[in-house]
């Protein structure tokens, strides 16, 4: 079961990911990466809500 705990982690996780993309191929190269986070985003978000419906 996904906690807000496992949400936080994975926000930082991809916050690491993203900043190590940019530092290692700058922002012109291609954005495949960060629009992956930001569809990855979404659905963390997506979670979180039904995480607060069901508390």
């Amino acid at each position: 079961m996904i906690t807000h705990k496992t949400i936080t982690r994975l926000e930082k996780a991809l916050d690491i990911l993203l900043n190590t993309e940019i530092e290692c191929n700058g922002m012109g190269k291609g954005n495949t990466f960060s629009e992956a986070v930001d569809r990855i985003r979404t659905l963390i978000s997506c979670a979180e809500e039904k995480i607060s419906n069901h508390s």
